[in-house]
């Protein structure tokens, strides 16, 4: 959280505390799950020889990308 304010993403909001009767909770939508099974997960490193982990978030923060890297910059 310090470094999401510290970038300028987010700043601390002054009065949190008003109440609406409504939570957050009550007010979402029931989807289907975004995550994979922790065993498929597992699965996949045991039967790869390669695994890559990256964080997403901060892939778009780079401004110019080395002609040689970019294929490597795709999200699918």
């Amino acid at each position: 959280m310090d470094e999401y304010e510290a970038l300028g993403h987010m700043t601390a909001a002054k009065n949190p505390g008003h109440a609406s009767g409504k939570s957050l909770k009550d007010t979402l939508c029931v989807g289907s799950k975004l995550q994979r099974d922790i065993v498929d997960v597992l699965l996949g490193f045991r039967l790869y020889h390669f695994a890559f982990s990256t964080d997403i978030c901060k892939v778009y923060r780079q401004i110019k990308v080395n002609a040689d890297y970019r294929s490597y910059k795709h999200v699918l």
